[in-house]
């Protein structure tokens, strides 16, 4: 066995402190069990899996309805008007309901098609439809419960992406409304009739309701 020179013992006796032993001839060998830097794979962050990213994004989704709602109702973002019954909850005792049964395809995320309503009128009276078909009439006009059915036909598989971008754009539409309340889509709802109609006769009640509530805080 060929024996190391005095220089190349000392650089081996200085790899137990620099990590490393540095031949002659300038290669580097790295001590046993050790990678080198820069063949360090780095991990890439775990995306969610299109599951768990619905269940987030229908849980903003509910949350965005609702306000919506209680705003367009009341004018108060506590409280709102059951969309079929027209009986006011908290808006934690409110629950999007859908006007056509069921979570799938384009329905799930239909805005004209998921309402606030009560728990006795979603679940008990199951979507309470004959009354809930009028109230979209009334609001969309003759042929939107027709479109809202055509819509909750069509099959529609989400991908990860568009819905990582959804709930980016639910979150903003959210914080908007708790922000500026009504003025948030003042301009999109009261350019409807029928909701106009029914704002401007609640509100005046509403305000007083909300000032009750402001009192007893």
């Amino acid at each position: 066995m060929k024996k190391l020179d005095k220089e190349t013992t000392a650089k081996a006796h200085n790899a137990n402190l620099t990590g490393s032993i540095e031949l002659i001839g300038g290669n580097i060998i790295q001590p046993f069990g050790e990678v080198p830097t820069s063949k360090v794979a780095k991990k890439k962050p775990k995306r969610k899996s299109v599951a768990k990213l619905k269940k987030e994004a229908w849980d903003l989704f509910s949350k965005y309805i609702r306000l919506r709602d209680c705003l367009r109702t009341t004018g108060c973002s506590s409280f709102g008007l059951c969309i079929t019954c027209g009986k006011r909850y908290h808006i934690k005792l409110l629950q999007a309901g859908h006007f056509v049964p069921g979570r799938h395809g384009l329905n799930l995320f239909n805005e004209r098609g998921v309402h606030a309503q009560c728990y006795h009128c979603n679940l008990h009276l199951k979507g309470n439809t004959l009354v809930y078909r009028r109230k979209i009439i009334e609001l969309y006009g003759e042929g939107a419960d027709e479109e809202i059915e055509a819509t909750a036909r069509v099959v529609k598989q989400y991908k990860p992406l568009e819905l990582e971008e959804f709930i980016v754009d639910l979150k903003a539409k959210i914080k908007a409304i708790e922000a500026t309340g009504y003025d948030a889509f003042e301009s999109e709802l009261l350019d409807n009739p029928q909701i106009r109609k029914e704002y401007d006769a609640l509100k005046p009640k509403y305000d007083k309701i909300k000032e009750q509530l402001k009192e007893m805080e």
